[in-house]
């Protein structure tokens, strides 16, 4: 696994050259649909999109499609294997409703109905577990945006964005070494502020498939109206990964009352702050799913897990397929 994450910088940018080969319209609505590692590329370009676009972008999966959905939309279908249930059902039910249809996959069923209806379709690299390929999977995405209309991105931000990425890889590596041997024995919430929603969701997946840990993420400020209620019994970690350039006055006072509230609840919590930084939004937030991918690697060092394997997601594909 990790020698997927030193690929981070090349795959963004083959993803997004590999996009500039398809044919998308401009369009006012673009709708990311997929699943675990294949789906989270979707999230992150709508927090990106939501910060600097022109149009919004919406990320969901699941079976069935929103009712709004028509032939204004731009429906991308993102399955690494193409054989994703849920992803191919709500495919089936793009295609009716007459949305603009773009799929991304390594191949699969998805393909097939891909070739079968003409549409518009990126071959994703295969070979990988799909969590391991969300750098092409999200310069894809970026390409797609911005042939759309949608957000402003070309080749020349995408190499500097690249090259950025590529040479802080081993600085990142080590930064992450004072986390690594807090978190014996104790239950892991990974917190970051709202406009970073897809960077917790991608540290927690990565704590859960690569370091088999059941670990959750916070969202500030929404966990200030719920969570922060709950009796903390267990000895837990909470790690702030926080971006205090694009954080406001109020956010950063928020962050620094939270922290202190939960220091005061139980004494057995531990609460520690990383503080990420790029050289502009896009930048900072790449480089905090890059921490999260290096942080679940290391977990699953330090708990001798192999990061590959995924055999309760294997066997529950299994029973799934024995059901009928």
């Amino acid at each position: 696994m990790e020698k997927w994450i030193d690929q981070w910088g090349n795959d963004l940018i083959g993803g997004y050259r590999k996009s500039t080969e398809l044919n998308i319209a401009p369009c006012n609505l673009m709708l990311c649909w997929g699943m675990g590692g294949s789906g989270i590329g979707g999230r992150i370009i709508a927090d990106i999109t939501n910060h600097q676009g022109k149009k919004p972008v919406i990320a969901s999966g699941g079976y069935r499609l929103p009712c709004w959905v028509n032939r204004n939309v731009l429906f991308v279908s993102v399955s690494y294997s193409g054989n994703t249930e849920e992803t191919i059902n709500a495919f089936e039910q793009a295609i009716k409703t007459g949305a603009k249809v773009v799929v991304l996959t390594s191949g699969g069923q998805l393909k097939k109905f891909a070739d079968q209806y003409q549409l518009e379709q990126l071959q994703l690299q295969g070979g990988r577990a799909p969590r391991a390929n969300i750098g092409e999977i999200l310069g894809a995405l970026m390409g797609i945006a911005e042939k759309a209309h949608i957000i402003d991105i070309d080749y020349t931000y995408i190499q500097k964005l690249t090259e950025e990425i590529n040479t802080s890889l081993d600085q990142q590596f080590k930064s992450l070494d004072q986390i690594t041997p807090l978190t014996e024995h104790k239950n892991i919430y990974i917190v970051v502020p709202e406009k970073f929603s897809g960077v917790g969701l991608r540290w927690v997946t990565q704590l859960n498939e690569n370091a088999k840990i059941p670990a959750q993420t916070l969202i500030l400020p929404e966990m200030n109206h719920n969570f922060i209620v709950g009796r903390i019994t267990q000895p837990s970690l909470f790690i702030l990964v926080s971006a205090e350039q694009f954080e406001t006055r109020r956010e950063l006072k928020r962050k620094s009352v939270t922290r202190k509230v939960l220091l005061q609840e139980s004494k057995n919590i531990q609460v520690e702050e990383l503080k990420i930084s790029g050289s502009d939004f896009i930048s900072t937030y790449i480089h905090m799913l890059v921490w999260g991918d290096i942080f679940s690697i290391k977990m699953a060092e330090k708990l001798d897990e192999d990061p590959l394997p995924i055999e309760m997601i294997d066997k529950l594909k299994m029973m799934m397929k024995g059901e009928g």
